[in-house]
């Protein structure tokens, strides 16, 4: 299965630098830099022989002044996915069924959500910003260029494996139900779009010559996973097992039917950076944070979500200098989620052949769960390892009530 050459459906545009632009300012505050009546000050314009690739560059030791952008030039690899899977099936007696699945997917070649940077300073090189005092700028591979960017490349790489097992009960005597329960692993070097975890910035790689250091959990990785629905016509009522004589007690007592959808899950994994990359490592587009002590979580953290945080917060500190941090990507694992639906749902015959009403009331998440998303994963932020926000999709408990006339 092959995916596209692009994350989105419209690519992002480069920034060339072939554009015109002017800064104009006097020696005074008071004065004006130019009169409108006047026209704009007079702009170099580049000529043809100006457009180059060097086009932008300083000489080096020179402040930069233009960071180019670019898609890879040739010969861009075309991302792809391998699917493999199997079923096995078994009938039960009471009309159900056993099922247990396997299924895999491996992906290469996938487009970064993102960018990444080609002008990083080498980490064989990164000791004589401080050794011999050489400015960051002059040990990067392009000197001339602020950055040197290139847009959504193909560098990613994805393994899921997991093991589905489900048993079903089909419609009969009024009852069906499903459950599933999958047991899972998803890995990866990228960050995707609309993940239920991940780190934030879809900055995958500290070191960009030594990528394979990004291979962790991907995020949207959830180890555990069980889901429940149920149908149940209750077994009173007209044309059910138990037929009341009294037609009026047959109207009210009869035709109800109940419905509902049990979710329960562990949490993705997140990370936890050092927000400010430079700080540590010049050039680096990310640096993770380091540990000293083990992880723990916060048990008493849901009776005191504002005030607690969901792990122990202060086994983490910034990096050593000139280094990467010692947490990998997506090393921890965020809150799960537990969800329940239920519906009520009420059939009336009308006295008209083929029409009916209908009458549903349902409950959005019954238990009023507050479903919680990602810690806070920035170390330098004050909220680091607060979570403030609940996990999308997520809602308080909701009810709804409704009518529908059938015919």
């Amino acid at each position: 299965v092959y995916t596209g050459q692009y994350d989105q459906a419209t690519p992002v545009v480069t920034n060339a630098g072939f554009s015109i632009q002017g800064s104009f300012g006097t020696l005074r505050p008071t004065d004006a830099a130019f009169l409108l009546r006047d026209g704009l000050p007079g702009i170099v314009e580049p000529t043809e022989s100006d457009l180059v690739p060097g086009f932008g560059a300083v000489a080096i030791g020179d402040t930069p002044r233009f960071s180019p952008q670019f898609f890879q030039p040739e010969n861009r690899p075309n991302p792809y996915l391998i699917t493999y899977n199997f079923n096995l099936q078994r009938l039960l007696p009471g009309d159900m069924l056993f099922e247990v699945g396997y299924l895999s997917t491996i992906g290469h070649k996938l487009t970064i959500p993102g960018s990444a940077t080609q002008n990083q300073v080498h980490p064989s090189q990164i000791g004589l910003v401080d050794s011999q005092g050489i400015a960051p700028q002059v040990l990067r591979p392009f000197p001339q260029f602020s950055n040197v960017v290139m847009i959504s490349p193909t560098f990613g790489d994805s393994e899921y494996h997991g093991v589905n097992f489900k048993l079903e009960k089909r419609y009969s005597n009024g009852l069906q139900f499903q459950t599933n329960y999958t047991w899972a692993k998803a890995m990866d070097s990228v960050e995707g779009r609309n993940e239920l975890g991940g780190e934030a910035g879809n900055v995958p790689f500290a070191n960009q010559y030594d990528r394979r250091e990004a291979w962790s959990l991907g995020g949207s990785h959830i180890a555990h996973r069980a889901i429940f629905s149920l149908v149940y016509e209750l077994p009173v009522g007209q044309g059910r097992a138990v037929a009341l004589s009294n037609s009026v007690l047959n109207q009210i007592v009869g035709g109800w039917s109940v419905g509902t959808i049990i979710e329960a899950r562990t949490g993705p994994p997140f990370s936890a950076y050092w927000g400010n990359a430079s700080q540590v490592y010049p050039t680096a587009a990310r640096v993770r944070a380091d540990v000293n002590g083990d992880y723990q979580r916060n048990g008493s953290w849901r009776d005191n979500v504002r005030g607690e945080k969901f792990f122990n917060a202060s086994i983490f500190q910034r990096p050593a200098r000139l280094t990467f941090g010692e947490v990998g990507r997506n090393a921890f694992i965020a809150p799960g989620a537990l969800r329940a639906d239920l519906s009520l749902i009420k059939t009336f015959n009308m006295p008209w052949e083929g029409h009916t009403l209908q009458f549903r009331g349902e409950v959005i998440n019954l238990p009023n769960r507050a479903n919680f998303g990602l810690p806070q994963g920035n170390v330098q932020n004050r909220a680091f390892g607060n979570i403030t926000g609940l996990t999308v999709g997520a809602s308080g408990r909701i009810l709804q009530l409704g009518l529908r006339y059938g015919f």
